[in-house]
């Protein structure tokens, strides 16, 4: 089903007037709140101008704030400003995208981004964007489905540390090496 930002607030804030059913009203609720209770990233729906409209609970998880002290944080507050240039950047272009396109699909980008977290360390997450438009192609909507990369990260660095490492150890040692594997020589450092 496609909502519009009003629908969107309407679902959010449980308003009457989005539902034809109490019994659809109820199950969108329900689902919403299996969607909250289950999902460890981070979902965010924004205006056009980044205010954002809803944060999900797994925002106390990854950041450490309640959804209600987020929802009060400015886009500026929430993002490094190397990040935020980014994010200024990509909304530009997804914008001007979407409204060349003329078909009304929403536009996606996929950003790496640092965010504060509420004890002040900044982590490295992976966020998922969708532009929606409404059916005038107007932008409508912003969803964001951030995941924290922190640890990730730091272990692929340490990989490539070791690796350098590694390498270094490699070629600057004075003993004769090989890498061989089923008779098959891969690599001889210098002194062969």
């Amino acid at each position: 089903m496609n909502f519009n930002i009003k629908g969107i607030k309407q679902l959010l804030t449980g308003s009457e007037t989005f539902h034809s059913k109490t019994g659809e009203k109820n199950l969108r609720l329900a689902l919403l709140q299996l969607l909250e209770s289950n999902v460890r990233d981070v979902i965010t729906i924004m205006d056009p101008g980044l205010r954002k409209l809803y944060v999900s609970p797994s925002i106390c998880e990854q950041r450490g704030f309640t959804p209600v002290e987020a929802l009060n944080l400015s886009i500026e507050e929430t993002l490094t400003p190397d990040s935020m240039k980014l994010v200024n950047k990509t909304l530009r272009e997804a914008l001007a995208s979407a409204k060349n396109s003329g078909d009304y699909k929403p536009v996606h980008r996929r950003l790496e981004l640092q965010a504060y977290h509420k004890n002040g360390s900044i982590l490295d997450t992976d966020v998922n964007v969708q532009l929606h438009q409404d059916i005038d192609g107007k932008p409508d909507f912003i969803i964001a489905v951030s995941r924290d990369i922190t640890e990730k990260k730091r272990t692929l660095m340490a990989l490539k540390d070791s690796e350098t490492r590694y390498r270094r150890l490699f070629t600057d040692t004075l003993e004769a090496l090989s890498l061989v594997k089923d008779g098959i020589v891969y690599d001889v450092n210098q002194p062969w």
